[in-house]
């Protein structure tokens, strides 16, 4: 090969590589204004109010156009002063743009508009009469049964709760617990899933960041619902009317944002984004092929096996080429219903008789684990907690401890990016031997039940997710957490009269 082909051969590299990097920043560019968009235009002012901050972040005069066509069009007081604030800090900023210098003249404006008389009233001047106002009605909706949180009795880390209509477990962790985010940019969340250990886990985080919580469940008697501020019921995902009960139940309660911690409704919910922005939710999804990779555990073995990633030996509905002992286990859905571990093949055809449609695995030995992963819009770990299962019943962790391990990190990266993941994700597994030698069992795009131990290692996992669906950049030092912060979970009650 002579010098001028490998000249030719670098820099056709040189220019893919450049390619690719256009490509990388084009996708987040295009990502961060499509949540911008959502977000200026959300039904609750407070998620405007968010949207005001990030294009802020972005500079005013990048941004003007549509700063400018939030002034012309914006009727909420709270927002236009909001917005005449920002563009008044930001005055530093160069300006090339028309609608900049428009934008300037009119915060300018707003805010003299705005200030106190330059001297005093007389002493004898009647003070203005003191008004306050009322909370926003829901109708049709109804109000949270109980306070959820009373914070002279209860740890901030009681958090959980196993199932639809069980008892409200709680957990009492050891370590430190993550900062609240400034709760006056947040949005009203509705959040769905609220009979779950990762709906109740959400739920609680957000009250804790003064947030306004909608809850919704398939079940009315649902713990959840008794959690947040306004409670209300939507069908099951695989229902015809789920995304339209959704949609309605966030028009209706002024909802700003949509976290949904049950897997089975990220496909439905991501196929239907047009009609969750169209009455104001702003959503950060998965993408709905990939979601339902997750819920196919034959089609997530051979996603993994593409990719190298290790897991167990996987048969479809058989076990040949599938060394035992064995796991039984139906390929379509999460959880651990219908599970049955098996040491002989009478049993095994036993329990593949009554697991249709079944996959078998390999039963692996060694400590379990779980990820709690954020990830990012590019497909990279914003923030990652991995946790030991020390202890769980009915697939629920009920003792675990965080650890630190940079290679299980990796390969948590390599998974999700062959999926092609975003957001919140759980990673399941087994670390087979003494020498960092892991296999994954699970993927599922949605927080999982042990995520109360994650928040309470430091990971505002929750907070920054919310960051994120608003169309704001993911804040890597509020995902940090500590290593060796145990959690044991015990059970508490609500009860309702």
């Amino acid at each position: 090969m002579s010098s001028s082909d490998v000249a030719l051969l670098v820099a056709g590299g040189l220019l893919l590589v450049a390619a690719v990097a256009w490509l990388v920043r084009s996708r987040r560019k295009h990502a961060r204004e499509k949540g911008l968009n959502v977000a200026l235009q959300a039904a609750d002012p407070s998620a405007r109010i968010a949207g005001l901050v990030a294009a802020a972040e972005r500079g005013v005069n990048e941004s003007a156009p549509a700063l400018l066509a939030v002034a012309r069009r914006e009727e909420d007081e709270d927002v236009l002063d909001a917005l005449a604030k920002i563009v008044a800090q930001q005055a530093w900023e160069g300006t090339s743009r028309a609608e900049a210098i428009e934008l300037r003249l009119w915060a300018r404006d707003r805010l003299r508009a705005q200030s106190p008389p330059a001297t005093p009233p007389p002493d004898d001047s009647p003070a203005p009469p003191e008004q306050t106002a009322g909370p926003a009605s829901d109708a049709g909706f109804r109000p949270a049964v109980a306070d959820p949180v009373d914070t002279a009795a209860e740890s901030p880390t009681t958090v959980e709760e196993p199932a639809a209509g069980a008892a409200d477990p709680a957990t009492v962790v050891t370590g430190p617990v993550a900062p609240p985010v400034e709760p006056a940019s947040l949005p009203t969340v509705l959040v769905t899933g609220a009979g779950g250990p990762a709906g109740v886990c959400v739920i609680r985080a957000l009250r804790e960041m003064c947030v306004r919580v909608v809850a919704a469940d398939p079940d009315d008697s649902a713990v959840g619902l008794q959690l947040a501020d306004v409670a209300g019921s939507v069908p099951r995902p695989d229902d015809d009317g789920f995304l339209e009960a959704v949609c309605e139940l966030g028009r209706a309660t002024g909802a700003g944002a949509l976290i949904s911690t049950v897997s089975d409704e990220l496909p439905p919910l991501a196929e239907g984004q047009n009609e969750l922005v169209r009455v104001g939710l702003a959503t950060w999804l998965p993408d709905p092929y990939a979601a339902r990779i997750c819920l196919d555990k034959w089609e997530l073995a051979q996603a993994l096996a593409a990719a190298e990633i290790p897991h167990p030996a996987t048969g479809n509905g058989e076990r040949d080429g599938v060394p035992g002992p064995w796991i039984v286990k139906p390929r379509l859905g999460p959880g651990p219903r219908q599970v049955y571990a098996i040491d002989d093949t009478a049993d095994l055809e036993w329990a593949l008789q009554r697991t249709p449609p079944p996959v078998v695995q390999s039963r692996l030995e060694g400590i379990e684990f779980t990820v709690d992963a954020l990830v990012d819009r590019d497909g990279t770990l914003a923030g990652a907690v991995p946790r030991w299962r020390l202890e769980t019943r009915a697939g629920v962790s009920t003792k675990g401890r965080t650890f630190e391990d940079p290679l299980l990190l990796e390969q948590t990266e390599a998974l999700v990016a062959a999926i092609g993941l975003e957001g919140p994700v759980s990673v399941q597994g087994f670390l087979l031997s003494s020498n960092g030698e892991y296999s994954f069992t699970g993927v599922h795009p949605r927080f999982s039940s042990g995520l109360s131990l994650s928040l309470a290692a430091g990971a505002d996992l929750v907070g920054e997710y919310l960051h994120g669906i608003l169309g704001l950049p993911l804040r890597g030092e509020r995902l940090a957490y500590e290593p060796g912060v145990t959690m044991e979970r015990f059970y508490e009650e609500v009860i309702l009269r």
